[in-house]
């Protein structure tokens, strides 16, 4: 779902300008979208692709992300399928990607990169977070990349400094065995399937 212009919308879904926060309205599992609804989010998105992008075959999932928000000059938001727990922000496909019932609706080995915005909180490398990796590592591709700027930046601001939070990093993911090869690009954090 796109923003029109020409249709004045609630305050709460007016387009959001750098430096503010979307509001956020939680909702329950069953208010996830269903396995027939991203079918078909895939399907429209593939059409896109096929016919504005010169058959594009790249398949891109940005986590964390809606068209409510800004668009950053980096993120290719329009090449891509958006996923966000928050229907304020207008993702693509409502749902968690810690809910491992949800994330086994989409096609496995389906997406050539997954781009992660500020999540998962509070901590990447937390007890908790571990069905995140593997549900993502399902529907990644092999050879796939998953990028992340957050996991890298949580450590730094912790006055860590970058060389301990990389091998941190490295430690952790490398005992989860879902990934081949971690890069650092700048602070970036690439995850190769």
């Amino acid at each position: 779902m796109s923003l029109n212009p020409k249709v004045i919308y609630p305050k709460y879904m007016q387009r959001v300008r750098p430096g503010q926060r979307v509001p956020i309205k939680k909702i329950i599992p069953e208010q996830y979208n269903s396995q027939t609804e991203i079918k078909t989010v895939i399907k429209n998105y593939e059409q896109k692709m096929f016919n504005k992008y010169s058959g594009n075959k790249r398949r891109i999932l940005i986590v964390g992300h809606g068209r409510l928000h800004p668009k950053h000059p980096d993120l290719p938001v329009d090449k891509a399928i958006l996923l966000d727990l928050n229907p304020v922000c207008i993702p693509d496909i409502l749902g968690d990607m810690k809910h491992t019932g949800f994330m086994a609706r989409f096609p496995k080995n389906y997406f050539h990169e997954i781009i992660l915005l500020y999540t998962p909180p509070p901590s990447p490398i937390a007890a908790g977070n571990l069905n995140i990796w593997s549900n993502l590592a399902k529907i990644l591709r092999p050879g796939g990349i998953l990028r992340s700027n957050y996991i890298l930046h949580v450590f730094y601001k912790k006055k860590v400094n970058m060389v301990l939070a990389k091998k941190r990093v490295w430690r952790y993911f490398t005992a989860l065995k879902l990934f081949k090869q971690i890069k650092y690009v700048n602070m970036w954090i690439h995850l190769i399937k």
